[in-house]
């Protein structure tokens, strides 16, 4: 990432629109009843292996 590009980031993140999306995000995430924490597989094989 350039310089300006993090800084147009950091800009974005810090405004009002910015630390609204944050805002959606957590209490979307909060939400979540199954966390994905596979590592290096697949979320479809752990669902399936998860099946038997």
């Amino acid at each position: 990432m350039l310089r300006y590009q993090w800084e147009d980031t950091v800009r974005f993140w810090n405004s009002k629109k910015g630390e609204d999306l944050e805002q959606v995000g957590t209490t979307s995430w909060q939400k979540q009843k199954f966390m994905h924490i596979a590592r290096s597989k697949s979320f479809a094989c752990v669902a399936e292996a998860e099946e038997f």
